[in-house]
């Protein structure tokens, strides 16, 4: 991750931090490029109310929406086994690992 995207992470206020993020994460220039992701599910109703309260950010990729029961959603939570349910929105690496944020 670059520097612009490590300055955001550095934030305290996380609203300040997630604004940040959405702004620099999609021009990040290293090798190995996060990015922003609401993990959801099929059949979530609060993933719905998620999804509403993020979906200028979806349309604009600003974050990527995945399913958890899609290949990548399935992938990610192998790779995390922290995560605890959806929706969720987490800063991941270009391996899927999460990024503390």
């Amino acid at each position: 991750m670059d520097k612009n995207t490590e300055a955001c992470l550095l934030k305290k206020d996380k609203k300040e931090a997630l604004n940040c993020l959405k702004e620099t994460v999609p021009n990040d220039t290293s090798n190995c490029k996060p990015k922003i992701v609401l993990l959801v599910q099929k059949d979530c109703d609060v993933c719905g109310l998620a999804k509403k309260e993020f979906h200028k950010d979806i349309a604009n990729n600003k974050i990527q929406l995945i399913d958890v029961d899609s290949p990548e959603g399935t992938q990610i939570l192998k790779q995390n086994k922290d995560i605890e349910g959806v929706p969720e929105l987490y800063l991941i690496d270009c391996k899927g690992k999460i990024i503390p944020t």
